[in-house]
């Protein structure tokens, strides 16, 4: 997975509140991006690029645009791990209680 910040692209907060925001398109550096990533959205994308908006840390009201490239030109899917995976060595069994032991509990 590789992200590539696109240096060319400034999303703004909107002046108005039905409007989501407003973008500023730097047109020759965008021309470049676009130019170095072509082939790869054509052979791995099917002629897409997909662009995330997102908001700074520090500021809500700023953003900055990022695309994100996958090995396999899709995302990567995450095997679901069970908890005893995560600790083979870990006795899951509940313990037994003896009878004696079992009048001594409060519940």
């Amino acid at each position: 997975m590789e992200n590539i910040f696109i240096n060319s692209l400034f999303p703004k907060k909107p002046k108005f509140d039905f409007i989501v925001t407003t973008i500023g398109v730097k047109l020759e550096d965008f021309e470049q991006f676009l130019k170095e990533h072509r082939e790869w959205a054509i052979n791995e994308k099917k002629g897409w690029l997909s662009i995330d908006i997102l908001k700074t840390k520090g500021d809500a009201d700023k953003f900055y645009c990022k695309m994100t490239k996958y090995a396999n030109g899709s995302y990567e899917k995450t095997t679901e791990v069970s908890s005893s995976s995560h600790m083979p060595d870990r006795d899951l069994a509940m313990p037994q209680i003896a009878e004696d032991e079992a009048d001594d509990l409060p519940f």
